[in-house]
């Protein structure tokens, strides 16, 4: 069963802390087109506003490709200096700490060694509560 995360709420919640400063359509897609993948759809809702920055104690590559580091040039230079499987995106640093598997699945999987998420979304309301801990 796929856990339903509701966007809304999450942005309301992230703004109250953030700027909306998402990623354009156009971005989301030349991602895809580079990389040979299908980002996942609570990926691309929350791109909508959010697009990169420190959160929940972990700091994101940008997503748009105009800002560094960002995920395609990071992916592409791992997929080239290290063999990263095709399948994977590297969301943020340090490298063990945050890809996602991008592979055969709509919104399914978002992992790191600390724990997976069964989509980004799910993943990013757990970043999100523990900025809101460290704000308390």
């Amino acid at each position: 069963m796929t856990e339903c995360i509701q966007i809304n709420p999450l942005k309301q919640r992230y703004i109250t802390y953030f700027p909306a400063e998402g990623t354009a359509k156009t971005q989301l897609d030349e991602i895809e087109k580079t990389l040979g993948i299908r980002l996942p759809e609570t990926f691309r809702d929350i791109c909508v506003f959010y697009s990169s920055g420190f959160l929940g104690g972990i700091s994101h590559f940008a997503i748009p490709g105009d800002c560094e580091p960002n995920i395609k040039g990071e992916t592409l230079r791992l997929r080239g200096s290290i063999g990263l499987p095709s399948r994977f995106i590297m969301l943020a640093e340090p490298l063990e700490s945050l890809w996602m598997d991008a592979a055969n699945w709509a919104d399914r999987a978002l992992a790191s060694p600390a724990g997976a998420r069964k989509t980004y979304g799910a993943f990013f309301e757990v970043l999100l509560t523990e900025e809101e801990e460290e704000r308390r």
